[in-house]
């Protein structure tokens, strides 16, 4: 019997061509999306999941409040490492990361690397983080001073084949013994660095200054130890280490506090998003959209499916009565039915995994991912996959099979439909469903588009257009200031002025006391040159920018509108502020606010003091020069020749500006790339199933066309008739589709400081794109039937 239900299946889907692969095109097309977009989700997912015992290790990070000033970073104090091993045996593993905001000049003889991914941490680094060590010692290789571990690629750019054990490496002028080599870390680790020095190389360590936070912590509690009962003793060491008796309280009665918590390490790729953060990190609102959106795909195919199977039930209506009429119980044809929908969804299966393995590598590289079916996925999913597909095939193939079965032989050779036209309203209701999915997917669509260009074109308060970027400066020492002056006589070259960061890279926080206040306030700190403003195009408000010219400027800031408001000071000017190393700044400008930041955070309070005065605490990182882009690649020619004249023999790297800063919104650029794509995979299946309800309906109604033609109607009274009715539902589908994207994208643009406004214009559009590629489609059918001669369907009658 199951062998005459798979052969009687086959032959009904090769007897219906046509309807077979629109009906096997849609259910394939939608599990090919499912699967790629689960196969993101996992990969978002899996983030350093690999680690032995990730569940136990954790990130220390801080929350404070005190007075205006907020407080939300990954780095901590020197002291809390030690702090934590002696007070709580609870700590199996603690250790302290430090990294370098900028990078860092590596020499092995003759060879010279700018190396940007480099950190210092503490012995138990490799104890701690599952990197396996291809050479060298976990325990000890990071237990001397000036020791080193090179990534596998690294040490093969420095050494080739050889062994780098024992070599001598150069990094920043120091010189460090390779005591190992690591394999690369994976890509799904919220931190990469190509080589790791020992943290004992470095000052700072024995600091008891629990306000000097300059390092990430990192902690691996004992089996069973609670992470929300730790978090709770944390508090109590804040209160015991940081502060007198008593004082705690009534700091905390004044709206302040300082509170250490822990971040579970798999969870902070999702769902960490401090200052601080080593790499930008994915967003779990996001992963949780694209995974309803692929449930939402896949819920689109099977109504599909649905809907083109019941459609062809009134073709198959006779075959249906003769089989009864020989003895077929309705049992019998149910289960026919459902093996003919068990193996289409069989066959979707098969064109979906073909497909799906066609368009991973360009679905990963839109997406920005390594993406790969994991390997331990296989032993489930090869069964999996067949369950998953004869499940979609019942439930999708349960309605129209128990139809089919339903219909009456006595009525049937009669002409009569019943049960064809009384699942005319469930088809209706299923393009409905259809189309305000895809229409809400449209809208969404166009809400990330917008949004992702408000956010790459909003006036920032700077121009970061005709920027370029110079990142290693540190080589010309003291030839900077002549490698600038020359670069200025050059007629495409506006203005050069270094500073240690820029606008979209990272600004450190200093806890400053300012005139007139009794708390203390952080602001973000910048040092560069006088230049810089001519660089950026900022625009001074009151007062002046910083001068050479001016002795006194050596110990000068100037503010931005927001640091002004903070502060209180309505005449900012000469006004003073004293950072920790106690040597007042006085104010002699303000400056118009501009977005150092994303578009997601508001403007913070921020600083600037000259790069070589009284607030040295860093060295010249970047050097950003202004050009004219007439003559790109001649400007371009020059710099480098210039560089080379001046850095005696250091590689040149430059970016621009521009996309150093859209770099920050690669999340939503994604986020854009998929709605589009799945937006438009969601009108085609729809308007697949459209495709083939047309072909039904206009076959149907074929008798009823000649008859009016031969009454007089003309072909356009025809085309309204025919199409008014998809008109209708999808025209429907608005008032559903507009209010669910409208509160979803809502949801979505919460999470940026400045975000545009959905207008009606957005659902509109989405509307109308639905309407008129629904009406595209159907025209096919429509425009054939309703200008074919009368006589071809009348000859009969």
């Amino acid at each position: 019997m199951l062998k005459n239900y798979v052969v009687t299946a086959w032959r009904n889907l090769w007897r219906y061509k046509g309807h077979s692969l629109l009906t096997v095109a849609g259910l394939a097309v939608g599990l090919a999306c499912a699967l790629l977009i689960l196969l993101y989700v996992h990969y978002e997912r899996s983030y350093d999941r690999f680690h032995a015992n990730h569940e136990r290790i954790h990130r220390v990070a801080l929350n404070a409040q005190f007075g205006d000033t907020r407080l939300a970073q990954t780095h901590t104090p020197a002291i809390l490492t030690g702090t934590l091993y002696e007070e709580y045996p609870d700590v199996e593993i603690s250790l302290r990361l430090k990294t370098f905001d900028r990078g860092l000049e590596a020499r092995q003889g003759e060879k010279i690397f700018n190396e940007y991914r480099c950190a210092a941490a503490d012995p138990e680094f490799f104890r701690m983080f599952s990197f396996p060590l291809l050479a060298g010692d976990d325990a000890t290789v990071l237990r001397e001073p000036y020791s080193v571990v090179l990534g596998s690629a690294t040490a093969r750019r420095y050494y080739g084949d050889t062994d780098p054990a024992g070599r001598v490496l150069t990094i920043g002028g120091t010189d460090y013994r390779v005591t190992g080599v690591m394999a690369d870390m994976p890509a799904n680790a919220h931190f990469h660095f190509d080589l790791v020095m020992s943290i004992a190389s470095f000052d700072g360590l024995d600091s008891s200054e629990w306000l000097a936070c300059n390092y990430r912590t990192y902690i691996r509690l004992r089996q069973g130890v609670s992470r929300t009962s730790f978090e709770a003793r944390l508090a109590q060491m804040v209160k015991r280490r940081m502060f007198r008796e008593g004082d705690y309280d009534r700091w905390v009665k004044q709206g302040n506090y300082w509170e250490f918590f822990l971040q579970p390490l798999a969870d902070i790729h999702l769902h960490s998003h401090l200052d601080g953060e080593l790499e930008p990190n994915g967003h779990a609102g996001y992963v949780t959209a694209f995974f309803i959106i692929a449930l939402f795909i896949l819920l689109l195919a099977v109504v599909n499916y649905v809907n083109l199977v019941t459609a062809r039930a009134a073709g198959r209506a006779r075959e249906v009565g003769l089989r009864k009429v020989a003895g077929a119980t309705r049992g019998q044809l149910t289960r026919q039915f459902l093996a003919e929908s068990v193996w289409t969804s069989l066959l979707a299966l098969l064109g979906a995994l073909v497909l799906g393995r066609l368009l991973l590598p360009f679905f990963g590289q839109m997406m920005n991912r390594p993406l790969a079916v994991p390997g331990e996925w296989w032993p489930w999913l090869v069964p999996a996959l067949p369950v998953l597909a004869v499940i979609i095939g019942l439930l999708a193939g349960v309605f129209p099979a128990l139809v089919l079965s339903s219909f009456r032989p006595a009525t049937l050779f009669h002409g009569w439909l019943g049960g064809a036209t009384r699942s005319a309203t469930l088809r209706h209701a299923l393009v409905l469903v259809q189309f305000t999915i895809s229409i809400a997917l449209i809208a969404g669509t166009l809400v990330v588009q917008r949004q992702l260009s408000f956010l790459l074109n909003k006036d920032l308060g700077f121009d970061r257009e005709q920027v370029i970027v110079l990142r290693t400066p540190a080589p010309l020492g003291e030839r900077s200031a002549p490698f600038k002056d020359t670069l200025r006589r050059h007629p495409a070259i506006r203005e050069a002025s270094g500073s240690n960061t820029l606008p979209g890279r990272f600004f450190s926080k200093s806890l400053v006391r300012a005139e007139g206040l009794d708390q203390g306030v952080t602001l973000n700190i910048s040092l560069c040159e006088p230049e810089l403003p001519d660089v950026l195009q900022l625009e001074m408000l009151q007062g002046r920018f910083l001068s050479r010219e001016h002795g006194t400027d050596k110990t000068a800031v100037v503010i931005n509108e927001t640091a002004a408001r903070l502060l209180g000071w309505e005449q900012p000017i000469g006004k003073t502020i004293t950072p920790g190393s106690n040597i007042p700044f006085h104010v002699v400008g303000v400056v118009r606010d501009y977005h150092f930041e994303s578009l997601h955070q508001t403007v913070q309070p921020a600083a600037l003091a000259l790069l070589d005065g009284a607030w040295n605490w860093w060295p010249e990182q970047f050097m950003a020069i202004r050009v004219q882009t007439a003559d790109m690649p001649g400007t371009l020619a020059f710099l480098e020749t210039t560089w080379q004249r001046f850095s005696q023999g250091h590689p040149l790297e430059y970016t621009f500006l521009d996309q150093d800063y859209a770099a920050l919104y690669d999340n939503e650029a994604r986020t854009a790339r998929l709605f589009r794509v799945f937006a438009g995979l969601a009108i085609f299946i729809a308007c697949l199933g459209l495709f083939g309800l047309a072909s039904f309906a206009t076959a149907q109604r074929a008798r009823e066309i000649g008859i009016r033609k031969v009454l007089g109607a003309s072909v356009p009274e025809i085309l309204f008739l025919l199409t008014r009715g998809f008109a209708r539902w999808v025209l429907l589908a608005n008032v559903v589709a507009w209010p669910a994207a409208y509160l979803l994208m809502n949801w979505w643009l919460e999470y940026f400081a400045y975000r545009i406004q959905p207008d009606l214009g957005i659902f509109l559009m989405a509307g109308l794109a639905a309407l008129g590629i629904a009406l595209l489609t159907v025209s096919v059918h429509t425009v054939r039937a309703a200008t074919a001669p009368p006589v071809k369907s009348l000859r009969c009658e």
